[in-house]
């Protein structure tokens, strides 16, 4: 019975490539993630846009890894953290057990840019390849 719903959630894609595979697995991370944070409470406070989101409820026609997000107001108070236990637990929930890591903004590139780019930075939250143990940027979610 473990991971028998991720499987389903995988079934209704092609995978007949090792490519179509890894491209379809990325896609039901994405799925899941999203749900974690809607059970969280987390757009409340944030918006999802960009490729991922033109996808996955438009239909565009591109795969694209990484999932962009954007406060709805300012909030210097606003921790992404607080959003890992419910990502965390909607993996669970399809049999899936993973670990998130923030990465060590030390050194991450965009922790060296100017002010100005560093304020506009803090007011769009962007994780690339969450979910993707290689990930250069945002947070590696792991399984």
């Amino acid at each position: 019975m473990r991971n028998e719903l991720f499987n389903q959630m995988l079934s209704t894609y092609d995978l007949t490539t090792e490519q179509q595979k890894l491209n379809a697995t990325f896609e039901v991370n994405q799925q899941i993630i999203l749900a974690g944070l809607y059970n969280g409470g987390f757009f409340n406070e944030a918006a999802f846009y960009g490729g991922t989101c033109l996808r996955i409820f438009h239909g565009l026609q591109r795969f694209s890894e990484d999932m962009d997000f954007s406060l709805l107001a300012p909030n210097d108070k606003f921790d992404f953290t607080y959003f890992f236990q419910p990502i965390i637990d909607q993996f669970a929930l399809v049999g899936r057990n993973i670990e998130i890591k923030k990465k060590d903004k030390k050194n991450d590139a965009r922790s060296r840019l100017p002010n100005m780019e560093k304020s506009r930075q803090r007011k769009r939250l962007q994780h690339p390849t969450l979910f993707h143990p290689s990930a250069r940027k945002g947070l590696a979610v792991q399984s």
